[in-house]
């Protein structure tokens, strides 16, 4: 693979991010997850995009969140996702099919805090509401 020098325009790496990974995205659906906390505030997020799919979600989580579980949010929420709409985790052709018409979607979600979840249940690894 040759380097790219990183004084090129951003449209040159996405131009080359896309041949390099072309051979992969032909029969494979990909998905992206993030998931960030804004420095001095309590806005925390967690996302997932998939460009085959079109489908674009966020999830406003609970300020106490930590970055690393705003992520595993965003890659559980993924497979959540996966699951919901039948979809193969093991790729190929077959997995296509079954998304004929979902497309386009794009949704905003607030995950519950603490006092709206069900209070018998634990809260996720790394949301525990910690004392002072």
């Amino acid at each position: 693979m040759s380097s790219i020098d990183s004084s090129n325009p951003p449209v040159t790496f996405q131009a080359e991010f896309a041949l390099r990974t072309s051979k992969f995205t032909l029969s494979y659906i990909s998905f992206y997850t993030d998931g960030s906390k804004l420095n001095n505030t309590a806005a925390v997020g967690a996302g997932i995009h998939s460009p085959e799919l079109n489908i674009s979600i966020m999830h406003r989580l609970p300020p106490e969140t930590s970055i690393f579980s705003a992520k595993a949010w965003a890659i559980v929420q993924t497979l959540l996702q996966n699951k919901n709409m039948k979809l193969s985790t093991g790729g190929g052709q077959n997995s296509r099919p079954p998304l004929r018409g979902r497309t386009d979607v794009r949704r905003e979600h607030r995950a519950p805090t603490r006092s709206e979840e069900n209070p018998s249940r634990s809260p996720p690894p790394g949301q525990e509401v910690r004392g002072p």
